[in-house]
């Protein structure tokens, strides 16, 4: 089954520090979805970790790559679930909450196709990478290989504003409502199928460079990956050799009588 993005929603910083940040979905949630979430937060040389990132139910999304970077003063975080029955047929909030107060800005999705489960092991193809940049007009992703193609490839960006635009690898789609051009921190969804290899590509940005964060992981979609392509004539299909019964009284096609 293919991956698709049913919706997304970003909310930005008004540029005070709060110890949250929260989106809230704007169509009725569908069973069998999973919920993933893109946090950003500007860090001017604070620590930082993340106490929960869950919904009004208290239902907790999973830790799927996290990275407080102070060196460069941006933090980002991958969350993700499968949709809670409670959930189905409304529209939710995820509220991130934080150790400190930040600035910072999230962005969540639904995406129907991906593989149900909520450990980074039933969800993920292998580990997610991450790390941290300095400011530049570019930045190539951090090392990862995918497994199989036609998974759902998500790369995230992060930063402490600036503002700068970002604009992911050739190839991905930007998700629509993604926080971008930002004074006070970014959080910028990017995606595309997987492909069975070294997942290559730079981010690039421009306005007043910053301080980034990148990551990228594969999600595993329902029905199995596809880690290679079918051979041409299966085996079941393979050409036979065609033996036609002969008949007394005939010659070939004709007839003799």
């Amino acid at each position: 089954m293919a991956w698709s993005v049913l919706q997304s929603v970003g909310t930005a910083s008004s540029g005070s520090t709060s110890t949250t940040i929260a989106a809230t979905y704007t169509t009725n949630l569908t069973s069998g979805t999973k919920l993933i979430a893109w946090i950003s937060w500007n860090n001017v040389g604070g620590s930082n970790t993340i106490n929960s990132v869950q919904d009004a139910s208290a239902n907790a999304l999973t830790q799927c790559a996290y990275l407080n970077d102070t060196t460069h003063a941006a933090g980002g975080a991958l969350y993700a679930m499968d949709t809670p029955a409670g959930d189905v047929g409304a529209k939710p909030t995820i509220t991130c909450t934080f150790s400190s107060a930040f600035i910072a800005s999230i962005v969540i999705l639904e995406v129907s196709g991906l593989v149900t489960g909520n450990t980074t092991g039933a969800m993920l193809d292998g580990t997610a990478a991450i790390a941290g940049f300095a400011g530049a007009s570019s930045d190539a992703l951090p090392s990862y290989t995918s497994t199989a193609s036609s998974e759902f490839l998500f790369s995230g960006q992060a930063d402490d504003g600036g503002p700068q635009t970002a604009s992911p690898p050739a190839g991905y789609s930007t998700a629509a409502n993604s926080v971008n051009n930002n004074g006070n921190s970014n959080a910028v969804v990017a995606y595309k199928n997987s492909s069975n290899a070294l997942e290559s590509g730079s981010w690039t940005f421009t306005g007043t460079t910053t301080g980034t964060v990148l990551a990228i992981v594969a999600f595993k979609v329902t029905g199995g990956a596809i880690t290679s392509g079918p051979p041409l004539y299966p085996e079941q299909m393979t050409r036979q050799p065609v033996i036609v019964a002969t008949h007394a009284g005939w010659r070939g096609a004709q007839h003799s009588r």
